[in-house]
């Protein structure tokens, strides 16, 4: 199975920038959730479109979020691509 990485369809706002179920999961901090998501092959590098927003990863919302929990997660599954320098 595929979790479909297009944004949640709803009423509010945030829907026109990009955020994927996987940044929904993210900034409210469920770890199990951001594990079924990954394990589903949720995109952990997608980003918003910017523009107004920032380009952020689902671990950006995490981090703002301080889900830190949600951020182990994403560490655990692989799913981060860390760059240095």
């Amino acid at each position: 199975m595929r979790v479909d990485d297009t944004p949640v369809m709803c009423a509010c706002p945030w829907c026109k920038v990009g955020e994927t179920a996987l940044h929904t999961a993210g900034i409210k901090g469920d770890p199990d959730v951001v594990k079924a998501l990954l394990d589903a092959g949720a995109d952990a590098n997608a980003r918003t479109h910017g523009g107004t927003y920032l380009k952020m990863t689902p671990t950006h919302w995490m981090a703002y979020g301080k889900q830190y929990r949600a951020v182990v997660e994403m560490i655990e599954a692989g799913a981060l691509q860390l760059q240095t320098g």
